[in-house]
């Protein structure tokens, strides 16, 4: 993710993090202020719609490069050609990416994807570049899972072995320091 302007997160946390009846969720954090939380199907949509949104990108820019520079196109002609593909293609689904938005496009200098994002609800702005989305999306999908695992260990903490429940929550915490990445 690109850095610097004020309007930019300085990172977007993808967690599992507790809910008041002590179950474990995703949670995607764009901000101290801005955050969403995910059921299975809704983490499924948002990474797919990311990864997708990463595909176009990165499609759009493999499409000019070759017009450009195999085919020797003037970038004008090769401009009308990529907003006839993404006309022609399914938009993204806006309703499964939540807060988030995303718009695909190439740099016009160096003809790298990139994506535009943004939030629906909070004056924030960033790129990433189509690596940066995938990773964020994978984390979603991770994480997923492993909210719900965080979720069953806290209860057999509690339940099995008979620890308070702060010490149970500690401790799942500090799982995370013992998972290998």
């Amino acid at each position: 993710m690109k850095s610097g302007a004020a309007n930019e997160p300085e990172s977007i946390w993808v967690k599992a993090d507790v809910d008041l009846a002590g179950n474990y969720r995703l949670v995607v954090e764009y901000n101290a202020d801005t955050a969403e939380t995910f059921d299975q199907p809704r983490a499924t949509a948002y990474a797919t719609e990311v990864f997708t949104a990463a595909a176009y990108a990165e499609y759009d820019a493999a499409v000019m490069a070759q017009m450009t520079k195999k085919l020797g196109l003037p970038m004008e002609a090769v401009a009308e050609v990529i907003r006839g593909l993404r006309a022609d293609r399914p938009p993204l689904n806006q309703a499964a990416l939540g807060l988030l938005r995303m718009e695909p496009g190439i740099a016009a200098r160096n003809m790298k994807p990139f994506l535009k994002c943004s939030l629906t609800c909070h004056p924030m702005e960033w790129q990433w570049d189509p690596a940066d989305a995938n990773q964020h999306a994978g984390y979603v999908v991770q994480c997923y899972p492993v909210a719900n695992l965080d979720s069953a260990y806290r209860r057999y903490l509690v339940g099995v072995i008979g620890i308070d429940q702060n010490r149970a929550m500690h401790a799942v915490e500090d799982l995370a320091n013992w998972r290998e990445h």
